[in-house]
């Protein structure tokens, strides 16, 4: 499942990237903010094409996930696999199409037990992701597809990861099969290449922590929990070379042996005098 994620860039910057006028609004974008730990039904920056002009770009801050009325649930990713046949109407819409851009997402392995943060190597390079945009008030849903390589190893499930030349081809394309296929083949690559990944702490369990300490790598992580826990009272203390003091023990023992050795043959001397 891929629900959390992390932003350290400006909408400013997001425009100047895609080369996207500085002046152009920006829905809900008082809703915007730099975080380290966003979670479902928050609002995240979505790349879609301009209604104006199908030539440019439009950025939106719309809300991650869906409620499912139905089912009392909340929908946050659809299986690229199979969202055609889900979701006919509104992935035939163009418009409906969007891209989720952040620095990165966190994944948990299947039992839970690690957590790892997935980002682009370059610092400047941002992450596109394909979505959907479900309805009229602009709740979208991440598209998924199979884990691979590395990503593989660690969940079942992947994000559509989608190069920045791409994005145009995204939103386009006529035909949406082909068009997703064609991306998903050079995903593979991408995350080779592309993206680094590494374990991180436990601080993105915790919701109310939006700090940068949530991309905290695990080692750095543990020390920092050493360092407030019961380990900083404690040092410890080298192993002790005993070898000297055990030859030491062994001579002493018989010195004393030689010592009763003697006593003995004295006494029994004076008792034959006697």
């Amino acid at each position: 499942m891929v629900h959390r994620f992390f932003i350290e860039f400006s909408l400013q910057d997001l425009k100047k990237l895609l080369g996207i006028d500085e002046d152009q609004n920006i829905a809900n974008e008082e809703k915007f903010s730099q975080n380290y730990n966003i979670r479902t039904l928050e609002y995240m920056p979505i790349v879609l094409k301009d209604d104006s002009n199908s030539n440019r770009l439009k950025i939106e801050v719309q809300q991650f996930s869906l409620k499912n009325e139905k089912h009392n649930n909340l929908l946050l990713n659809s299986r690229i696999e199979d969202v055609e046949m889900k979701f006919k109407q509104v992935v035939a819409n163009k418009l409906n199409r969007c891209v989720l851009a952040v620095d990165g997402y966190y994944e948990w392995t299947e039992d839970k037990k690690k957590i790892y943060a997935i980002k682009p190597k370059q610092v400047n390079q941002r992450m596109f992701l394909g979505a959907l945009k479900m309805n009229e008030e602009g709740n979208f849903v991440v598209f998924t597809q199979e884990g691979k390589c590395e990503i593989g190893k660690i969940h079942a499930r992947m994000p559509l990861f989608i190069k920045q030349d791409d994005i145009q081809t995204y939103l386009s394309d006529d035909n949406f099969s082909e068009m997703k296929q064609k991306i998903s083949q050079y995903n593979e690559e991408f995350i080779k290449s592309e993206l680094e990944i590494f374990r991180v702490g436990e601080n993105v369990n915790d919701q109310k922590d939006r700090s940068k300490n949530c991309l905290f790598k695990f080692e750095e992580f543990q020390k920092k929990q050493d360092s407030k826990g019961i380990k900083r009272f404690f040092s410890v203390i080298p192993k002790k070379d005993t070898t000297k003091e055990q030859k030491q023990d062994k001579n002493d023992d018989n010195n004393n042996l030689q010592q009763q050795d003697q006593l003995k043959e004295s006494t029994q001397k004076k008792i034959k005098k006697n």
